[in-house]
């Protein structure tokens, strides 16, 4: 295994035990979207890290979300974590776009 890799695996490795896993989908992505969108923020969903999918000991797949802040919030900042139960088309999704949230918003959060 390369340098590369392994240094890949390990941060992979790391983020996924020291990360908290914040709820189901799709309320605690709509719920964080709010959140980040009120601070200030840009939210952010993370699928695949390395193209390797997310090994969090919860069933289903997951996909970690985290809230870019630039300059002083407006409000408080949600901290990131894992959505869990996302449906493999989401995920899928995901990976073939940018600016997530907006979609998300539009055909997930009421």
């Amino acid at each position: 295994m390369a340098e590369k890799e392994i240094t890949a695996e390990l941060i992979k490795k790391v983020i996924e035990r020291g990360t908290r896993v914040i709820g189901s989908w799709p309320l605690a992505a709509c719920e964080f979207i709010d959140q980040c969108l009120k601070a200030g923020g840009i939210p952010q969903f993370i699928p695949t890290y390395a193209g390797e999918e997310w090994n969090v000991p919860v069933p289903g797949r997951e996909v970690l979300v985290r809230c870019w802040v630039f300059g002083v919030p407006k409000a408080p900042k949600p901290k990131g974590g894992f959505i869990t139960n996302v449906p493999e088309e989401i995920i899928r999704r995901m990976e073939m776009t940018k600016g997530d949230y907006r979609w998300i918003l539009e055909e997930y959060c009421p």
